[in-house]
């Protein structure tokens, strides 16, 4: 079942109305309004829209999971932080293995590429 204080709160921390997520999902509002009540559950599709519009999981909307993030997501905030460390202390401060793991983890990272 849909989670409907997480939809509730996604909407909200975007500070838009229910109108306008409707719109942009081409369902009624007021269809819409009742996702968020729990008077109603959305189709397969609806929900893959929403966790697309929400940039979320749809594990995340059915409460299975408290990570929104989706595994792309989660690989960009793990690159970005191992950039601000390259940018903080360089290469300099590495040892080899250190090196050789970076670079086992750039591999995987590619390999996990929807278009590998």
């Amino acid at each position: 079942m849909l989670n409907v204080d997480k939809l509730a709160r996604l909407r909200k921390e975007k500070s838009i109305s229910r109108k306008e997520i409707a719109s942009a999902l081409r369902i009624d509002r007021t269809t819409y309004g009742k996702y968020e009540l729990g008077q109603r559950q959305p189709s397969l599709e609806v929900l893959v829209e929403l966790a697309n519009f929400f940039n979320v999981t749809t594990d995340y909307l059915l409460g299975r999971t408290d990570n929104p993030k989706t595994p792309e997501l989660a690989i960009a905030d793990e690159l970005k932080s191992i950039l601000e460390l390259f940018h903080r202390v360089g290469l300099k401060g590495l040892t080899q293995n250190e090196i050789d793991k970076l670079s086992e983890y750039v591999s995987f990272i590619k390999s996990q590429r929807k278009d590998n």
